[in-house]
């Protein structure tokens, strides 16, 4: 952590990949990064179902949380989740209806 904090190691988010080149990495935004070592992470697992059922067990069919519905809205949370008296709660809270 400290070697981040000092530079030492780079991050770099919120901005695609485009090209993985001799030297580094190539992004979206047009910049270019040179690195030794490439760490790709995504960070969390993006289908809580599995987690859910672990609590209230695989028979229930929950609705797939994340991503969005035919209606643009974000699936499974703060609204039904296909399980009475379930409710799904993530994201940060500019997300809430």
């Amino acid at each position: 952590m400290q070697s981040i904090i000092d530079g030492e190691i780079k991050v770099k988010s919120a901005v695609s990949i485009t090209r993985i080149t001799e030297d580094g990495l190539d992004f979206e935004d047009g910049t270019h990064m040179q690195a030794d070592i490439i760490c790709y992470c995504t960070g969390f697992k993006k289908d809580t179902r599995d987690v859910i059922a672990t609590i209230i067990g695989k028979q229930h069919n929950l609705e797939p949380i994340w991503g969005l519905d035919k209606e643009g809205e974000i699936r499974g949370t703060y609204r039904p989740t296909g399980v009475e008296g379930v409710w799904m709660q993530g994201g940060e809270l500019q997300s809430m209806r």
